[in-house]
């Protein structure tokens, strides 16, 4: 199911890209998101990184801190989504940047600390608001 236009999530496996400074974290997503039966396909601490990767791995998620090194989370997404419909979770524990964060491109933010359970949540949440793109080539996403 993954990256096609005009499909609605299954509930399948996904490919997940994550972006997250802290390396706590980063060994947390590496456990948690294959226990939830998603594959974890790169994992930096780097916005410009990010973007590198994704047009490697082509996810169909995002989870990305909100300030990373280099490019903001949100940037490395939009520029991601210029070529691919990825969806977006942001992580945040800087109250106000929650708000900022889901009206500039209708990611989902989870706000930090956060539980496996909350983590599930919210990506289920991202894939029924994901982009989808409309060309097979030259990605312009559009949102549902």
């Amino acid at each position: 199911m993954p990256n096609t236009p005009d499909t609605v999530w299954d509930g399948s496996r996904l490919r997940i890209a994550v972006a997250e400074d802290e390396t706590l974290l980063q060994d947390f997503y590496r456990t948690a998101l294959p226990y939830l039966g998603h594959e974890v396909v790169a994992v930096t601490a780097d916005g410009e990184e990010l973007v590198k990767l994704c047009d490697q791995v082509t996810p169909d998620l995002i989870i990305s801190d909100v300030v990373l090194p280099g490019i903001t989370g949100p940037e490395a997404v939009a520029v991601v989504r210029r070529k691919h419909p990825v969806a977006a979770i942001y992580v945040t524990e800087t109250p106000g940047e929650d708000e900022a964060c889901s009206k500039a491109d209708r990611g989902v933010v989870l706000a930090k600390p956060f539980m496996m359970s909350d983590l599930a949540s919210v990506i289920q949440q991202a894939m029924a608001t994901r982009p989808h793109c409309i060309e097979q080539s030259g990605c312009s996403p559009q949102w549902r």
